[in-house]
């Protein structure tokens, strides 16, 4: 995507953020504080998963997709905080910068988090593959798709991407930004702030060339 695209990108995200926050009261501030506080005492979110192209072209077998994801509720958006790890203003905010993703480049980007008792950490990668394919992220035709799998509670995070993007978006690629973008910022109990810087860098990747 040429420059210009990218330029247009950052004003629409500068204007979409500035009407978020000029929405946002001070009450619901005072909770996000609180709900930061309370993160800060919990287990710092590691991942030895990273990512990674499943077998079999991305495809899961639908009786395996249900049982997989019998467990977990049905999307509400964008963002589906099934863990509960952010406060309703950053769903909100994280939701208006997949709207403006979208928009400006037709991509989706989906995230989900999930507690122990939706999957475990040794079917964790193939159960975000299952969402993925389950929910239909991405345009059809296009599969421009990526799922943001986060589970606090597993110490795991994983990202799988459509085939449309492969060319743009690699292993190599996305586990860099995993290890360099989200995870610092994880440790650091701020969940919110690595997830959103994430979802940038991911959509900035695939506009590079």
């Amino acid at each position: 995507m040429k420059r210009t695209t990218t330029k247009s990108f950052n004003f629409l995200l500068i204007a979409a953020f500035s009407l978020l926050m000029a929405s946002c009261g001070q009450n619901e501030s005072q909770s996000e504080n609180t709900k930061t506080d309370s993160l800060a005492l919990q287990p710092v979110v590691k991942t030895d998963s990273l990512s990674g192209k499943p077998a079999n072209s991305g495809m899961l077998d639908s009786i395996v997709v249900e049982g997989l994801t019998k467990n977990i509720p049905a999307p509400v958006g964008y963002t589906n905080d099934f863990e509960h790890i952010y406060s309703k203003a950053e769903i909100r905010s994280l939701d208006l910068l997949a709207k403006v993703i979208e928009k400006e480049s037709s991509m989706e980007i989906a995230l989900v988090t999930l507690d122990s008792s939706m999957t475990n950490r040794k079917d964790f990668s193939k159960t975000v593959l299952a969402l993925a394919n389950k929910w239909g992220v991405g345009k059809k035709g296009k599969n421009n798709g990526i799922l943001i799998g986060i589970s606090k509670q597993l110490r795991t995070i994983w990202i799988r991407t459509g085939t449309g993007l492969e060319k743009k978006l690699d292993n190599k690629q996305t586990t860099d930004i995993i290890k360099t973008v989200f995870l610092p910022r994880f440790k650091q109990n701020k969940f919110y702030e690595g997830t959103k810087q994430g979802v940038i860098e991911l959509y900035k990747e695939t506009n590079r060339n």
